[in-house]
Parts: structure tokens; sequence; C-alpha cells
């Protein structure tokens, strides 16, 4: 995925506004430029999921396919690379943290990691009262 992303941003024009999705150049094979320096219009960017769905003969219900799945998509990665919320924020254009914070999910790597914490917790358990009665038996013996 990392990969695509970076193409993609190695065939923006220079001087492309800050926007993530621009327009294709249709002459992009005669010029070389892949994509003009002016985005994309709300309605363009509004059907890219249902777009590519079509495109792969993806068969879902209506509404699952759609540009928040993407945008809660990255959000993701990038939360679990840790990057910073706020260079979160500036990828997706979030406004404020909130936003974010939204899209957090417990991916596999942060459950095993709690369970395996849990685990522990429980031997420990486990293992203080098999002392605390090897303790007990002692101090019975001892007649205390």
């Amino acid at each position: 995925m990392f990969m695509d992303i970076n193409k993609y941003l190695s065939k923006r024009p220079s001087g492309a506004p800050e926007n993530f999705y621009l327009q294709v150049n249709p002459l992009w094979r005669e010029s070389g430029i892949w994509y003009k320096k002016t985005h994309c219009g709300v309605n363009r960017v509004g059907n890219f999921m249902k777009d590519i769905g079509k495109s792969v003969k993806v068969d879902l219900p209506p509404g699952i396919l759609m540009n928040y799945s993407g945008r809660k998509t990255v959000a993701q990665i990038l939360q679990d690379a840790d990057v910073p919320e706020d260079a979160i924020m500036e990828v997706t254009g979030h406004k404020s943290v909130q936003g974010i914070r939204a899209y957090k999910e417990v991916n596999e790597k942060q459950h095993l990691a709690a369970m395996n914490t849990l685990i522990h917790a429980i031997e420990l358990s486990r293992s203080s009262i098999l002392v605390i009665q090897q303790i007990l038996i002692l101090l019975t013996h001892l007649g205390c």
C-alpha cells in the first residue's frame, strides 16, 4: 500500500495544491504528466470507493464500501504505526483529535499484548496463592 501512495505522490505535478486527490490528466501519455494541478470535485471523490468496487466486481450491499472506509483504514494503519495524531489529522483532513480517535481500534498485535499481560497477571496470582498456601501449611506445622 505504501508503495502505491509513494508512486502516486511521485507523479503529482510540482506546485500542486495540498489536496490529496487531483484530477487525472487525459493527455498524460503525450505529456508524461499524470495529474492536473486541480483537485477532484466533491462528486468525483464521493464516488471513488463505489467505482473501485464496481471495477473489481466486489458485490457488497449499498453503503458498505464508501470513501469513509478508505479514510478509516488509512487512519488505523497510521495509528498502528504510532504516527502522531496531528500528522494523521494532516493526512486524513480531520479537524479534531476526536475525529481521529473515533477510528481507533485494537489491532491484533495490541490484542495479543493485552491477552499476554492478563495471562501473566493470572500466573502471578496463581503463584502468589500457592506461596501463601505453602506458608500457611508451614506455619500450621510449626504450631503458629
